[in-house]
């Protein structure tokens, strides 16, 4: 896996025929639409977590999005 090979780094940055090529997906445009409208989704999801976390003697909220889409230039 990619991200062992990172040493598990908190950031994995993969193209798009990269992981349809995990999935082991063709890739052509019916794929790579369908991939985009899912990253699309994944990226508005964002996880709160409401006094959650201590820092020290503070409880602490916390926001998470799971991925952020980058392009390439």
């Amino acid at each position: 896996m990619k991200s062992q090979q990172a040493n598990y780094h908190p950031e994995l940055n993969l193209s798009r025929y990269e992981i349809l090529k995990g999935c082991n997906y063709p890739i052509n445009p019916q794929y790579l639409n369908r991939l985009e409208d899912s990253l699309k989704r994944w990226q508005g999801l964002r996880l709160d977590f409401q006094q959650s976390f201590m820092d020290g003697s503070e409880a602490k909220s916390l926001t998470f999005q799971l991925i952020s889409m980058k392009r390439k230039q």
